[in-house]
C-alpha cells in the first residue's frame, strides 16, 4: 500500500481551499483554447487513427494482465501476506481502469458517446486514494481534502479518473526532488471545485499561456507528450465546466477544475 497519501484532519474546513487571486509572479487564467490551427487538427487526426489501433492492442494486453493476476490470486490463495494481496488487487484495479480507457478510445474513434453518470467527485477521489499515491510516487507527500455531501455532477467517471491521474503525473514531474501534492474537492454554490496543487518548479507566464495546447510541453527531452493538460481541458470543457491554472515559478502550480451541478453550467 502506498503510505504517502493521507486524509486531511478536518476535510469539512474550506479554509485550506480558498483560492485567492494572486498578483506579481503568479499567472492565473482560464486555459481552454479552441483548436483553430489546421496543422494542429491534422496532427490530432493522425494521433486519433494511431490511438485507435494502439487502444485495441493494449486492450488485449490488459485482459491478459487481469487474467494473470486473477489466476495468481486463486493459485496462492491464503498463502500470501495481506499486503501482497492488497497490492495485487490495486494492480488489477489499475489494469481494469486501463482497459476501460482503451474501450473509451475505441468508442470515441467510432463516434460513440462516453457513458455519463451522476458522480460524486469527492467520493471518486477517495476511491482513487491508492492510485493517486502510486501515480505521485514515493518522494511526494499527498494530502486529500474532501468536503462531504457534495452535489452530484454529470460526467464520465472513467474520464474523470484519467484527468486526475494526468494532473497527478504532471505534478510528480514538477517535483523530481520531492514535495507536497494536495488534492482538494469542495462545494462552491451548486458547483464542485477540484483542485490539484503541487509545490514543484512552477511555470513561466509564457508556459501557462500555452499549457493546454495539444503537443505543448515544458519537458520535451524527458518524454513529455504535451497531451496531458490538453486532454484534461477537453474533458472539463465537455462537462460544461471550467479549468484554471495558477502557477508561480519556483513555488508550484495549482490546477482548478470547476464542475457544474447536475442541472447547469459552471460559471466562468
Amino acid at each position: 500500500m502506498p503510505n504517502n497519501t493521507e486524509r486531511a484532519a478536518d476535510p469539512t474546513i474550506r479554509g485550506a481551499f480558498v483560492i485567492d487571486r494572486v498578483t506579481g509572479a503568479t499567472t492565473r487564467g482560464v486555459i481552454l483554447p479552441p483548436l483553430d490551427s489546421a496543422g494542429q487538427d491534422a496532427r490530432l487526426a493522425g494521433v486519433g487513427l494511431m490511438s485507435a489501433g494502439l487502444a485495441h492492442d493494449l486492450g488485449n494486453l490488459m485482459q491478459i494482465i487481469d487474467a494473470g493476476l486473477r489466476s495468481m490470486e486463486r493459485r496462492f490463495g491464503d498463502t500470501v501476506s495481506p499486503d501482497v494481496r492488497v497490492l495485487s488487487q490495486e494492480v488489477r484495479g489499475a489494469a481494469q481502469r486501463a482497459a476501460a480507457l482503451t474501450r473509451r478510445i475505441l468508442n470515441h474513434s467510432r463516434g460513440d458517446a462516453s457513458e455519463v453518470d451522476l458522480v460524486d467527485v469527492g467520493d471518486a477521489i477517495l476511491q482513487m486514494r491508492a492510485l493517486i499515491g502510486w501515480a505521485a510516487g514515493p518522494a511526494v507527500r499527498v494530502v486529500l481534502e474532501v468536503e462531504p455531501h457534495l452535489p452530484p455532477t454529470r460526467c464520465a467517471l472513467a474520464e474523470l479518473e484519467s484527468a486526475v491521474i494526468n494532473l497527478v503525473v504532471n505534478a510528480r514531474h514538477a517535483m523530481l526532488a520531492g514535495g507536497a501534492l494536495t488534492v482538494s474537492v469542495c462545494r462552491h454554490g451548486q458547483e464542485v471545485m477540484l483542485r490539484v496543487a503541487d509545490t514543484g518548479c512552477g511555470m513561466s507566464p509564457a508556459a501557462v499561456r500555452h499549457a493546454c495546447e495539444p503537443f505543448f510541453t515544458t519537458r520535451p527531452r524527458s518524454g513529455g507528450s504535451g497531451l496531458g493538460l490538453a486532454t484534461v481541458g477537453m474533458f472539463i470543457r465537455a462537462q460544461g465546466g471550467t479549468m484554471e491554472v495558477d502557477s508561480t515559478p519556483g513555488r508550484g502550480t495549482a490546477i482548478v477544475l470547476t464542475f457544474c451541478g447536475a442541472g447547469g453550467a459552471a460559471q466562468a
